[in-house]
């Protein structure tokens, strides 16, 4: 069980590492700003945009992780032309506790063999 725990610490560190850099990107607009929202108790964890545009309030959701209870982490959302999970194995994260979460089990499953 101890393993479990310090792998998800590793984790949720490699998580908020990866988050903070890309929210140090500019953004197009300078009244946009990314924001990390992070739910440790929950293995929840989201960069936003969010401010304006002229009279058009932006609010999106640019990536959603989840780390999962036995230290698998969950990409739910990635509105990137990026692979992530490439960039999450320079941050120590193991490709095999990388889960697509946005493609169907079938499809996950295709992409394993």
């Amino acid at each position: 069980m101890g393993n479990v725990n310090s792998k998800q610490d590793k984790y949720r560190r490699a998580l908020l590492a990866f988050l903070t850099a890309e929210a140090k990107m500019p953004t197009v607009n300078e009244t946009i700003v990314r924001k990390i929202v992070a739910d440790e108790q929950r293995g929840e964890y989201l960069l936003l945009n969010s401010g304006w545009r002229g009279n058009q309030h932006l609010h999106s959701n640019i990536y959603h992780f989840e780390l999962k209870s036995d230290g698998k982490i969950w990409i739910h959302a990635n509105w990137t032309d990026r692979l992530i999970d490439e960039d999450f194995t320079h941050y120590g994260i193991d490709p095999g506790d990388i889960v697509i979460g946005f493609v169907p089990d079938y499809y996950r499953t295709m992409l394993a063999e």
